[in-house]
C-alpha cells in the first residue's frame, strides 16, 4: 500500500528513503539549501509550496505525498503525466 505520510514527518522520510532513496536525498538538498525552512517544495526548494497527493495506479510502496511549488507541480503534471489533489488526511478514504 502506498504512503500518504505528511512531508517532511520522519514517517515519510523512511518512507521515502526505502522506496528512492536519491529522492530523499534531493529532498534532503532542497531543505537544507533553504535553511531548514520546511515550507519549500522538495524538488528545488522554492516557497511557496503545498502537499500534494498522487493518486492513480502506483507501485505498492511508494510514496504517494509531495510537497512542490506552482511549477515543480506542473512539470511532474506535464513531464511524468502524474495526477494530483490537494493532499488532506480526508482525501485517503475516498482515493484508495
Amino acid at each position: 500500500m502506498p504512503h500518504y505520510d505528511k512531508p517532511y514527518s520522519r514517517k515519510w522520510f523512511r518512507a521515502l528513503e526505502a522506496f528512492d532513496p536519491s529522492k530523499a536525498e534531493i529532498t534532503r538538498l532542497a531543505l537544507l539549501r533553504a535553511g531548514g525552512n520546511l515550507d519549500v517544495c522538495q524538488i528545488c526548494g522554492d516557497s511557496p509550496a503545498a502537499d500534494y497527493q498522487l493518486i492513480g495506479d502506483m507501485e505498492p510502496d511508494a510514496v504517494a505525498v509531495a510537497r512542490l511549488c506552482d511549477y515543480c507541480l506542473n512539470l511532474k503534471i506535464a513531464i511524468h503525466k502524474e495526477k494530483f489533489i490537494p493532499y488532506k488526511p480526508a482525501n485517503l478514504d475516498s482515493h484508495l
